[in-house]
């Protein structure tokens, strides 16, 4: 461009962090954005199914539903949009159950593309991933 004149593709940018997650499981940051309940919330859906896979083979997917509230259904709906991020105390509930959902959509969609046998056996080696123990700093 001639003139002086900045383009938006060549004017600054300004990086700001809301959160930050560190490898040992630690948090910090002010996070208006609601990441920690997400995240927190997630791990917990992703371990419970894990363990419900390990223990209760035989009915694991009668048991993600009544863990979750989602049914096994081919015409789902789209998944609901999370609870909103407003500054403030955060609704754990509505997160938690959001989470819960989400997960338990992906149990029925490796159910629904590798038969229950083998979605079993994957979800259950979820809990065999080192996690880190989640903290707030």
């Amino acid at each position: 461009m001639s003139g002086g004149s900045v383009s938006d593709s060549e004017r600054p940018v300004k990086l700001t962090l809301d959160a930050v997650f560190f490898v040992d499981g630690g948090f910090t940051g002010p996070d208006t954005l609601g990441v920690w309940e997400h995240t927190r919330f997630a791990a917990e859906a992703f371990l419970a199914c894990a363990a419900l896979a390990r223990k209760s083979a035989s009915d694991f997917f009668t048991r993600v539903q009544q863990l979750t509230g989602q049914t096994d259904s081919v015409n789902r709906p789209p998944p609901p949009p999370p609870p909103p991020l407003e500054p403030g105390p955060k609704d754990e509930d509505s997160i938690r159950s959001y989470e819960l959902r989400k997960v338990a959509r992906t149990v029925l969609s490796m159910r629904s593309s590798m038969g229950d046998e083998k979605a079993i056996a994957n979800i259950a080696a979820w809990s065999d991933a080192p996690a880190p123990k989640l903290h707030r700093l």
